[in-house]
């Protein structure tokens, strides 16, 4: 494999333990088993379909190191949710990757279908559990954000809204069929996913990458144009935070960023953070990120 552990690595740590209410299943995608967590609220039985948040793993990472390092289950615990941890690929049944068009490594060397497994894993997802079909998420940090976004281009039927961390598209996305919600979370001082675009500064991520990423600003507003926005961007800021929104968006959607001045490549107030990690930004992206999908069901 060219490239080798970077990202979100450099910021997440290896020990990560699955929680005691997640259970690992598998699809087989084109001939290929995939596998993924699932955790499920506490209770014998959902009484209600559930909305469910898939959460994508960074370059180099896997199920159950997400799961520890965003601290989705806790929040799902609480408010009731399903939360699914899919697995990328890679030689080994570590340092796994995504194939979100240009990057990263394993996966885009080996072309994994992944936006075919996202498919998959959601109609899985859907036959074993009951879900709500118009509450389905994305989110992800790094290379799983990048997959959150290129997942939302192609399968925005099937997705209500998405929340990609320190991560971004390159430019030549084609339009998605479908309004989707997107919620961006960046950090302002963040070099390996560089806010105004541009090549990673790490020599050993730069490998994983067949071409750079395009400017935060310009992905906002390719979801601006595919979601019929008619107004923004409109800039506010609270302290570290500023939040940049366009408004007047087709069938209730949004489109929304916030970049974490001051921050870098971590996922603001997760494990990480909470930890004491010197890049600890004033925002529980968690918690925001779901109260952003609570209010952005499929319409």
């Amino acid at each position: 494999m060219r490239a080798i552990p970077f990202l979100i690595l450099l910021v997440l740590g290896w020990a990560a333990a699955a929680a005691a209410g997640d259970v690992e299943h598998g699809v087989v995608v084109g001939g290929v088993e995939r596998s993924y967590l699932v955790h499920l609220p506490p209770g014998a039985t959902l009484q209600k379909p559930a909305p469910v948040v898939i959460v994508l793993h960074g370059g180099g990472g896997r199920a159950r190191q997400v799961a520890r390092a965003t601290l989705f289950s806790d929040l799902a615990d609480r408010e009731g949710f399903i939360v699914v941890y899919p697995n990328g690929t890679g030689r080994g049944p570590l340092l796994l990757t995504w194939n979100a068009r240009y990057c990263c490594g394993h996966a885009l060397r080996e072309g994994a279908d992944d936006l075919a497994f996202l498919a998959a894993l959601i109609d899985k997802v859907a036959a074993d559990n009951l879900v709500d079909r118009d509450r389905v998420y994305l989110t992800g940090p790094s290379n799983g954000g990048m997959m959150a976004f290129q997942a939302a281009a192609v399968l925005s039927g099937r997705i209500a809204a998405i929340a990609p961390v320190i991560a971004g598209m390159f430019g030549d996305e084609p339009p998605p069929k479908g309004p989707v919600s997107v919620l961006m979370v960046n950090g302002g001082d963040d070099t390996h996913v560089p806010l105004a675009g541009g090549w990673t500064s790490n020599r050993m991520t730069r490998r994983a990458w067949d071409a750079p990423i395009g400017p935060a600003r310009d992905t906002l507003a390719y979801w601006a144009r595919a979601n019929g926005c008619t107004g923004g961007p409109a800039a506010a800021r609270d302290g570290a935070v500023e939040t940049v929104a366009y408004a007047g968006c087709a069938r209730g959607t949004d489109v929304v960023m916030k970049v974490i001045h001051g921050s870098g490549h971590v996922w603001p107030g997760g494990w990480r953070s909470r930890a004491g990690g010197k890049d600890a930004p004033p925002m529980d992206a968690t918690r925001v990120i779901w109260e952003f999908f609570k209010a952005h069901p499929r319409r």
